[in-house]
């Protein structure tokens, strides 16, 4: 399921290319990929898989752990995002 919902394709890719650090970066495919699949953006305090998180994490070349260095938090099984600020717009 996470393949299927959570693929990322050339033009994703250079879309999320230009966000200037990896935490940005994952968080744009983060974000990306949630709007798809189920259909709305990750909320503040949100816990993913890590199964989802490693599979986009993967996909950018990003270490899944500068999410959670964000936080200050060992990974667990399922992460918690730090909150979004408002305003926040994704290169999409």
């Amino acid at each position: 399921m996470v393949v299927r919902h959570h693929g990322l394709d050339a033009e994703d890719l250079a879309a999320i290319g230009i966000a200037r650090t990896p935490a940005t970066r994952l968080s744009c495919a983060l974000q990306l990929c949630c709007l798809r699949y189920p259909g709305r953006h990750l909320r503040a305090g949100e816990r993913l898989l890590a199964i989802m998180l490693d599979h986009i994490a993967d996909q950018v070349g990003v270490d899944a752990g500068v999410i959670v260095d964000l936080r200050g938090v060992h990974r667990p099984a399922t992460i918690s995002l730090p909150p979004s600020k408002p305003g926040l717009v994704l290169p999409i």
